[in-house]
């Protein structure tokens, strides 16, 4: 007896084909980046400093422990623009960022004008540390990693912040 779990044709019961299996693996990717920075910037200090910094060590967290996911979400599919629930799923998780980032303008605390492209800046930043950490510097650690991460997430906050 051969359980229809181990078929090789058991995914496409449920996906039409390859291409909607690893989309819906890229949205679900999604939602956990989201949800987990989300738990960092509620664990943090109530200030938008701290939940910055929170959101985007936790971004690289998830980065460096979930490589391959981390592959997927940001691989050939999000670029090939064709695939409405991923780009809302990005859009979602982006949105963590930018709601940060709008509280500190609300509040004063940063001195910047466009929360949206503070939050591109400070995404930026940390993807592109994840690459680092990952394709540059693999034979870094995880401490390394975050305390390069760490570094650099502070001058980034002196830079939005109001003096």
């Amino acid at each position: 007896w051969r359980s229809s779990f181990h078929s090789p044709t058991a995914p496409y019961r449920h996906f039409k084909d390859k291409e909607a299996l690893l989309q819906a693996l890229a949205v679900e990717g999604f939602g956990r980046l989201r949800e987990a920075n989300l738990r960092a910037i509620a664990e943090a200090d109530p200030n938008p400093e701290s939940q910055l910094r929170a959101a985007g060590l936790s971004y690289l967290e998830f980065a460096l422990g979930q490589p391959e996911l981390f592959d997927l979400m940001f691989g050939p599919l999000l670029r090939q623009g064709s695939h409405d629930a991923l780009h809302r799923a990005g859009d979602m998780s982006f949105a963590v960022l930018v709601e940060v980032i709008q509280q500190g303008i609300d509040q004063g605390v940063f001195n910047v004008d466009d929360a949206e492209a503070a939050a591109n800046t400070a995404w930026a930043l940390v993807h592109g540390l994840a690459h680092i950490g990952r394709a540059i510097c693999p034979d870094w650690s995880p401490q390394e990693v975050q305390g390069l991460a760490s570094e650099s997430m502070h001058l980034l906050l002196r830079g939005l912040t109001r003096p």
